[in-house]
């Protein structure tokens, strides 16, 4: 209920404060990934302004999947394309080499495809962002890459 959204919150702004990264991220997924929490809007939307503060730099793959679902099913269309492009860049830098490339199940990948067509849909300015995400989302770094 409310509480834990005000929980989530003060803990995930506490954890960014103290710069504890990996805590702040943890948590988050967590949250997300529990379908019985109400993430409230004010926290997912302070998640994309860090995530963009820090270029996706300290999210990992399974955070990425986590806040990639949520801002599409928000119709966070700008959220969603900076968090899939982010993890695109990171997994190019030479320092990321050695870690396995972030692959979503076929079930995320599913509902962020559903809940992009709709937001598209119903607010054609989104159009660009949409395709853009679905482009990051369903190709591989090596398609990227050339």
């Amino acid at each position: 209920g409310t509480a834990s959204s005000v929980g989530l919150h003060a803990t995930f702004v506490a954890n960014s404060l103290l710069m504890r990264h990996a805590a702040k991220w943890e948590v988050l997924r967590l949250a997300l990934s529990d379908p019985s929490l109400d993430v409230a809007s004010r926290t997912t939307g302070l998640a994309a302004e860090v995530l963009d503060l820090e270029r996706g730099m300290r999210c990992g793959p399974k955070t990425n999947e986590a806040l990639a679902v949520a801002f599409a099913e928000r119709g966070a269309t700008e959220a969603l394309y900076k968090t899939l492009y982010y993890m695109r860049h990171v997994e190019q830098l030479p320092q990321y080499a050695s870690e396995p490339m972030a692959e979503f199940s076929e079930v995320s990948v599913e509902r962020i495809k559903v809940a992009v067509r709709k937001t598209v849909s119903l607010q054609r300015d989104k159009r660009l962002q949409g395709s853009l995400s679905i482009h990051l989302l369903t190709r591989t770094a090596e398609e990227l890459r050339r």
